[in-house]
């Protein structure tokens, strides 16, 4: 998140659009009027004309809407479920036109599906590794290894989230979809879901940390945790990403430290683990940085190097 927000690109902003349209959706859902949802619309319509992805914002406000105070109904039955829905018809369709005419001028001097954007993939191969390339990125996106024990440990928590937040959750699973179907955009488009998993992941921290555990469940802890940090190494091992940190020595700090946090977990030192977690996400962050650090210089000199010296078209990419 750190190395993509001091780019320029659009996807903090997106991921910034993201969290203030969940924000208000969540606290208009209960009063929901008119002027509250042209708003929604709105901000959902600015999303889409950031980046694609906001379809998928869209389309996950527009069912929070269709389905307004689902929680709130005694027997969710196909009934009651089909009356909620003609109560929150209206709102809907205030939703769906507004959004549609504040976009219709761009679609009419751009149509959206004859966008470059899809050709993206098409040079890359789909396969095997592809996916487990997807798989290790999504597992190590926090900046140190453990985090996802702490969701393993905590599913049945994360199925009832789930289910009290399904607009919130529509939108981050489209999302993973999403990624797994568009690898060539990896890590990059893991950004406007961030924020969301990482309240989640410090919920379950907090959890974990004040519950206590039988010392046979501790263990079982702490091998998922050792599981982890053999899949990251063996993960870099073989692929090398250069979000997961692809400079030995670097690596081999980050393997340090998150032994250290393992340990730490193990003898319940739980400030320690905090401070170690910290340590790890600011190594990692600021290692990503330092190994890209001269690709866009690079880029500029050759780039500069190349108007004043060679005739024709020059190719080249965000990072090579």
């Amino acid at each position: 998140f750190l190395y993509w927000s001091i780019r320029i690109y659009a996807d903090v902003f997106f991921a910034f659009i993201v969290l203030l349209n969940f924000y208000l959706f969540y606290k208009y859902s209960d009063n929901l009027n008119i002027k509250k949802i042209v708003l929604l619309a709105l901000i959902s319509a600015l999303s889409v004309l950031t980046r694609f992805e906001g379809y998928l914002l869209f389309g996950s406000i527009g069912f929070g809407i269709l389905t307004s105070n689902y929680l709130k109904i005694k027997k969710h039955n196909v009934k009651n479920i089909i009356l909620l829905i003609k109560n929150n018809f209206l709102n809907s369709f205030v939703y769906l036109i507004t959004f549609l005419l504040f976009l219709l001028p761009w679609f009419i001097y751009k149509n959206p599906l004859n966008s470059s954007y899809f050709q993206e993939p098409t040079g890359r191969s789909y396969d095997l590794s592809m996916v487990i390339t997807y798989v290790v990125s999504l597992l190590f996106m926090f900046g140190f290894t453990s985090a996802f024990s702490f969701f393993i440990f905590g599913y049945k928590r994360v199925l009832n989230i789930i289910y009290k937040h399904l607009t919130l959750s529509i939108f981050i699973f489209t999302e993973l979809f999403l990624i797994l179907l568009w690898p060539a955009a990896i890590p990059r488009l893991f950004v406007p879901i961030i924020p969301f998993i990482i309240f989640l992941l410090a919920y379950f921290i907090n959890n974990f940390i004040n519950t206590k555990s039988s010392g046979k469940s501790n263990l079982y802890f702490i091998l998922v945790n050792i599981a982890l940090l053999f899949i990251y190494i063996v993960g870099q091992y073989f692929f090398k990403l250069q979000f997961l940190i692809n400079n030995k020595i670097l690596f081999g700090v980050l393997i340090l430290i998150n032994l250290l946090a393992i340990t730490s977990l193990y003898f319940k030192k739980y400030i320690v683990f905090t401070f170690i977690t910290l340590v790890s996400v600011l190594f990692w962050s600021f290692s990503i940085i330092y190994l890209h650090k001269n690709n866009f210089i690079s880029i500029k000199n050759i780039a500069e190097y190349a108007s004043k010296n060679i005739t024709g078209v020059v190719a080249y990419n965000d990072v090579s």
